[in-house]
Formats: C-alpha cells, sequence, structure tokens
C-alpha cells in the first residue's frame, strides 16, 4: 500500500507542509533540545524520532518557524508530539492552525483516535476541540527499567543482583542520593 505523506496548507504568507525534504532539520533540534520534554535530546534521537513519524514544518517565506510530528498507523491512531512554534512567532494562532492541519491530512481520514500529551498547552487544544481523557483507567503505560519493576517482574531472576549493581553504578555517578537505600545496601555488599 503506497501512502502520499505530501500535502501543503497555505494561509497568507505562511505555509504548512508535510514535505520532508524541506524541513529545517537544525532548526527543529535545536528547538526540541529547548523543549521541557526533549531537552538535551542527541540529534540522532531527534532524527530518529522524525523518520518514525509523519511531520510538519511551519514556514514563513521559506524559513521554518513551527514543526509538529505525528505518530500514526494512518488508519486509526494518532499521537500528536513535538508541537512547536518560534518563540517570535507565538501569540498568533499559528500553533492552532498548526495542530488543526494534521488532523485535516487527507491520509488520516481514518484515524479515530487522537491522542497528545501537554504540561502546559490544554486550554490551546481544548479550544480547538481536545479534550481530558475520559476514560484514563483504559490507558496504560510500561514504565521505565527500575529496580521496583526488576524486583516484581523478574522474582528469582539469577542477574538480579547484577543488575541492580550496574544500575546504583550508573545513578552514582550521575545523582548519589537519587536511588533506593536497598541498592544502596546492594551495592555495597558487592564490594
Amino acid at each position: 500500500m503506497d501512502i502520499s505523506t505530501d500535502q501543503q496548507w497555505q494561509r497568507e504568507e505562511f505555509i504548512i507542509s508535510s514535505e520532508r525534504q524541506r524541513l529545517d532539520l537544525d532548526w527543529i533540534h535545536s528547538q526540541l533540545q529547548r523543549s521541557y520534554w526533549a531537552k538535551d535530546q542527541p540529534r540522532e534521537k531527534t532524527l530518529r524520532a522524525i523518520a518514525g513519524s509523519l511531520p510538519f514544518g511551519l514556514y514563513h517565506q521559506e524559513a521554518q518557524i513551527g514543526f509538529a510530528r505525528l505518530i500514526t498507523d494512518y488508519t486509526r491512531f494518532g499521537w500528536l508530539c513535538d508541537v512547536i512554534i518560534d518563540e517570535n512567532w507565538r501569540g498568533h494562532g499559528l500553533g492552532s492552525w498548526l495542530a488543526t492541519c494534521v488532523r485535516e491530512h487527507k491520509e488520516l481520514q481514518t484515524v479515530r483516535r487522537w491522542m497528545l500529551s501537554t504540561n502546559d498547552a490544554h486550554q490551546v487544544y481544548q479550544r480547538l476541540g481536545w479534550r481530558v481523557v475520559q476514560e484514563p483507567h483504559k490507558l496504560m503505560e510500561f514504565p521505565l527499567l527500575t529496580l521496583e519493576f526488576i524486583r516484581h517482574a523478574l522474582p528469582g531472576w539469577r542477574g538480579y543482583w547484577r543488575v541492580v549493581y550496574r544500575f546504583c553504578h550508573i545513578r552514582s555517578a550521575n545523582k548519589p542520593d537519587s536511588y533506593p537505600e536497598s541498592a544502596v545496601a546492594a551495592r555495597q555488599a558487592r564490594q
């Protein structure tokens, strides 16, 4: 199945395009590095994220001033993320227009579950018709690997203490006071 993702919208001197080759990857990476959700993210991860999603660029006279991407199967599900508008262009409704264009993309008309996550833009998205998840008890997430997860998910696992030791060693180099006392004891026992 061939999916044609290139589409363009225009409003006055502004253009939104889903053409990958038009993206200013340096600008996108710079903006993401300053965001709260991808702070200090390496460039390789930024490029990988863009490659695995449907990206949208917002342009003013050929200069990129906005970005968003959608993680999607093009059929039932879409996760809107990395919505960024250059700080010099905020307050002009461009972010709302960008999010609306993503939803209007011709290849996404059968998508029925649209989701996003935000710390600070709830009102912006609510004005566009988004709402807080109505049945949050149906949603689940898989936590990052933690000592608590290992202990409960892998009881009796022979390599448990080896993982605990490595975890403590990595954490101690970065944040010496941030791991559980049991992990400290395990690390001391191994030394």
